[in-house]
């Protein structure tokens, strides 16, 4: 038996000495009162491990799930790696295809044939005919009046003025 370090033999001298110190009137008061403060310190230091128990678990399961997170995390860059050279692969092996490709002679292709013709000799150009003047007004668009007979007003233009708008310069800009 071995409580708080102390020993059985441990024990026995303290409740002899303490036989010897208090009397044989007060002894059984003292231990009463000792076995008390037993109890009390028994329950605490339960208590103190119960604590530490929950804590030392709780710390436990947190690294469990971050050794976990980090096993998927290697899998996820080893499935990635594999992935990589596999495209890899593929990449080299259609560069290979295509420079074998671009190396041998065209054999298909055909030397292209003339279309025969009907007419001997060169075939004219088409020439340019100048617009009459009836087919250029067919395709310029009617000025369009406003309703009350005025012509049509000049589009603005969309862009800013350079000019800055509200002031004005010159002599007497200052109000002078």
């Amino acid at each position: 038996m071995n409580v708080f370090g102390v020993g059985a033999f441990e024990a026995l001298l303290v409740l002899v000495v303490a036989l010897i110190v208090v009397g044989p009137e007060r002894f059984p008061e003292v231990a009463r009162q000792g076995g008390r403060w037993y109890r009390v310190a028994r329950r605490y230091t339960a208590e103190v491990m119960k604590d530490v128990r929950s804590a030392v678990d709780e710390i436990e399961a947190e690294v469990k799930t971050e050794v976990d997170d980090f096993r998927q995390i290697r899998d996820l860059g080893d499935d990635l790696s594999k992935d990589m050279k596999d495209t890899a692969r593929e990449v080299d092996e259609v560069g290979r295809e295509a420079s074998a490709a671009a190396d041998e002679p065209a054999t298909s292709a055909a030397p292209l044939a003339k279309p025969p013709s009907s007419t001997k000799g060169p075939v004219p150009a088409p020439t340019k005919r100048p617009a009459s003047d009836e087919t250029a007004a067919a395709k310029k668009p009617p000025a369009k009046k406003a309703s009350d007979g005025t012509p049509p007003r000049r589009p603005t233009s969309i862009r800013p003025s350079k000019r800055p708008s509200g002031r004005r310069s010159g002599p007497g800009a200052n109000g002078t």
